[in-house]
């Protein structure tokens, strides 16, 4: 076979009629989707459909159980060291960085070092009574690991907190995770309503951005109100970073 001509042991091309029910397999309809070389290419690198069915075949003669998908605790310590050496991949940049990359949304925050905000991925159930109580969201209606992720103005990944369960108000996580001393005097943070921190932050010299509280009133003055949408504007960065590992389903399995 032409080593970039048509596939020859990947049998998706064609679909009899007479099937109308699909599987719902996410595979399946990935693969069906890659009918030329051109899309192979893009989508996995590989120079040809023969480089494919030769990878595939070496991949179906390792079985794998059931059993063994489960991490072992070999595995499991191999993600610990990962997570310490790649700790360098999120770095905290100084404030001449931040200010050199600054965007023009944030004209109006040019002290902001850091847009928090909190996001929950959900566990699987445990033995544990405690745990559960612990795990539980009231936001997810469900069990789930929470934690805080900051991103630089300019939507540079710049924190991720450690993990706490998804009972855990977004100021507890704020307290307990350290961040605060990482911060300077004078140092501006961007949260939403959710992070009561006012005291914490005055006590640092740290300026609180954050969307007005409609309390005892109609509705927002002008002077809010125009707050309220640039801060939206701005925010805007956080939201699609924390959109991306919902997007790209890098935790799609639920965690034991």
């Amino acid at each position: 076979m032409d080593t970039h001509g048509d596939p020859v042991n990947l049998q998706f091309n064609t679909k009899d009629s007479s099937v109308q029910v699909s599987s719902g397999d996410i595979m399946t309809k990935f693969i069906a989707c890659i009918d030329t070389v051109k899309k192979l290419n893009t989508l996995t690198g590989l120079p040809s459909f023969e480089h494919l069915n030769l990878l595939c075949s070496e991949l179906s003669s390792i079985n794998i159980s059931k059993r063994s998908r489960k991490l072992c605790l070999r595995e499991r310590e191999t993600v610990i060291c990962l997570a310490e050496l790649l700790k360098c991949a999120i770095p905290w940049p100084s404030k001449d960085e931040i200010l050199n990359n600054m965007p023009l949304c944030f004209n109006n925050f040019k002290h902001v070092r850091v847009v928090l905000d909190c996001t929950e991925i959900p566990i699987q159930k445990p033995k544990c009574l405690k745990c559960r109580l612990k795990l539980y969201s009231h936001y997810k209606s469900g069990l789930t690991l929470k934690f805080m992720t900051g991103v630089t103005p300019a939507g540079l990944i710049s924190y991720i907190s450690p993990a706490f369960g998804g009972k855990a108000s977004d100021k507890a996580i704020f307290v307990q995770s350290g961040l605060l001393d990482k911060l300077e005097k004078n140092d501006a943070i961007m949260v939403d309503k959710g992070f009561l921190i006012d005291q914490e932050c005055f006590a640092k010299g740290i300026t609180i951005v954050r969307p007005s509280f409609l309390t005892n009133k109609v509705q927002f003055c002008k002077k809010e109100a125009l707050l309220n949408r640039e801060i939206a504007a701005a925010r805007v960065h956080i939201e699609r970073s924390n959109q991306r590992i919902k997007m790209f389903k890098f935790f799609n399995s639920r965690f034991e």
